[in-house]
């Protein structure tokens, strides 16, 4: 047998913290290089009509080439003469569901269940360490992962609120892959991969495809991925988790180069605008039918006989000193004089408020659409981005004060670092136990904590005593070395930091002035199209309130 050397265990490739000391500079096309090579790899077994049986990640090793390597290769399931040496081995985390719970001493296995194994491998590669079945049951107890593979509870499926499954956080979801993909991890992890999983030849053809769509993030340069599936599903991880998952590669120099704030703003400033909403109509003269005429001359008729029935009224109040009959007719001429004065008609009150409330719908558009509201918030906006990008100096000022108060705390975490949980020996924290808290982010002692851990599903506090436990064994022989300097990887992970909030600052404003540009003109256009309608209703309006005076 030909000696393996200078590879590193799957695991390190796939997992982020093991990946950044051991393969520094890869991104995401490395990882779906190395998963169509393992396809490639376990397609010649199957090719020569043997089985793996034992498929996991202890047992494939990666070079820096991204070629892989199957190893215990005296395990596997050999077929000769008709006769089958059983593997008598396996993982319970890689079993399929129809063969959990099953000893293996002298179980025949099929490439298909090697298909379930190689599908649970090659999901851990591109979705950063996670298992398919590690996620949070949202029924009654506990879901430990051996269960959820029974019961056919894939956490990242389509089927996810039948199988009240809920991914964990900071998880790439399924579609970020592309849509063929997520077919065939639906087809592995289902009911129905029982009768036929997809084969690694399948699997070559897909990553493949995958590989081809590939392309890079327009923020971050160490950033590849689907270019069929939406935008890029790295960025919002590494904000929200404060993790690097590509690119860890110290570089003796920052890329970016040096950005202009004045000659960015400058540029922000020469978009004058739309200005302020032109005056709204005033008056308009409106055109007087012969019938509004005549009411106008009927309307002045009325008035007089009103004032003169009034008067009569007054005449009346005067005869009551000479007769007994004169109040009466005081009275009487008052009520006909109310009764004579004209009044607007119901249909010319309706017409009116029709009126008004369309004047009102038009000048609202025109105020919303027409007005500078939306230039001027824009133009707010990109200050403050102006402002942002001019202050980076300081910000990094003291970024870098912060890191040196605490440097105790980083040393700590770095030594820490070192004990990773899947090479640990720790009462009660088995493999599949393992794989839930790597999928929840705890991978080494320096990601035992409390309150994360009291958070993962099925850690009670036994388990997380023991885990905590075994941190302070190691916690117990670390020393501060006050004159060590800072990482310098965690520097440069500031440094990158601060330059791709550069590059995006830079890109945003480098776009204002085509932003303020085109509201302008959409600005311009509503008014355009809304003037005429405007000036409609208003002269409706006007002629409303005319005829209802009338």
């Amino acid at each position: 047998m030909p000696r393996v050397k200078s590879r590193a265990d799957v695991h390190e490739v796939y997992s982020p913290k093991s990946r950044a000391q051991q393969f520094p500079e890869v991104d995401f096309r490395f990882l779906v290089h190395v998963a169509a090579n393992i396809s490639r790899a376990v397609a010649l077994v199957h090719k020569h009509g043997h089985v793996i049986g034992d498929i996991n990640h202890g047992s494939v090793l990666v070079s820096n080439d991204g070629t892989a390597v199957l190893i215990d290769c005296d395990s596997m399931q050999i077929s000769s003469g008709g006769r089958s040496y059983a593997c008598d081995m396996g993982v319970d985390v890689f079993t399929p569901p129809e063969l959990q719970g099953k000893s293996f001493r002298g179980l025949v296995r099929t490439a298909n269940h090697d298909a379930f194994g190689l599908a649970v491998l090659l999901f851990y590669l591109l979705f950063m360490g996670r298992h398919p079945f590690a996620g949070r049951y949202l029924g009654r107890g506990d879901m430990p992962i051996e269960q959820a593979i029974r019961e056919f509870r894939f956490a990242y499926g389509s089927d996810r609120q039948a199988t009240q499954m809920e991914a964990p956080p900071f998880t790439v979801p399924i579609k970020a892959m592309g849509a063929s993909i997520a077919a065939r991890f639906e087809e592995a992890f289902g009911r129905q991969g029982i009768a036929r999983r997809p084969t690694a030849l399948q699997w070559i053809g897909e990553l493949e495809s995958l590989a081809r769509s590939l392309k890079q993030c327009a923020a971050d340069s160490t950033h590849f991925h689907n270019a069929n599936a939406g935008g890029c599903p790295w960025c919002p991880i590494e904000q929200a988790a404060y993790v690097r998952l590509f690119g860890e590669r110290i570089s003796p120099t920052v890329p970016g180069g040096t950005v202009s704030v004045r000659e960015l703003w400058a540029a922000i400033c020469a978009v004058n605008g739309p200005g302020p909403l032109p005056d709204l109509p005033v008056t308009i003269t409106t055109h007087k039918s012969l019938q509004s005429r005549i009411r106008r001359i009927w309307v002045g008729i009325r008035k007089v006989a009103s004032f003169a029935v009034a008067c009569a009224g007054i005449v009346g109040c005067a005869a009551a000193r000479k007769g007994d009959g004169g109040l009466f007719w005081f009275i009487a001429g008052m009520i006909a004089a109310v009764f004579v004065w004209p009044r607007p008609s119901s249909a010319a009150k309706s017409a009116f408020e029709d009126a008004d409330r369309k004047w009102k719908a038009a000048r609202s558009d025109w105020e919303n659409h027409g007005g500078d509201n939306r230039f001027r918030d824009r133009r707010r906006e990109l200050e403050a981005l102006k402002n942002e990008l001019a202050n980076l100096p300081d910000e990094r000022t003291r970024r870098l004060q912060a890191l040196n108060q605490e440097r105790e705390k980083l040393q700590r975490s770095a030594y820490l670092d070192r004990f990773r949980l899947d090479r640990a020996e720790i009462p009660l924290i088995g493999e599949a136990r393992v794989a839930m808290l790597a999928s929840y982010g705890v991978e080494t002692a320096a990601d035992v904590d409390y309150r994360k851990v009291d958070g993962i599903p099925g850690f009670g506090q036994r388990l997380t005593k023991n885990l905590l436990a075994w941190r302070r064994e190691h916690e117990k022989n670390f020393r501060f070395n006050s004159k060590e300097a800072i990482d310098p990887k965690v520097i440069a992970a500031m440094e990158r930091d601060l330059n791709a909030k550069q590059v995006k600052l830079a890109n945003e404003l480098r776009g204002g002035p085509l932003q303020l540009r085109q509201i302008e003109v959409e600005v311009q256009r509503a008014r355009s199209q809304l003037r005429p309608r405007l000036e409609e209703a208003w002269n409706t309006r006007s002629i409303a309130e005319d005829e209802m005076r009338v």
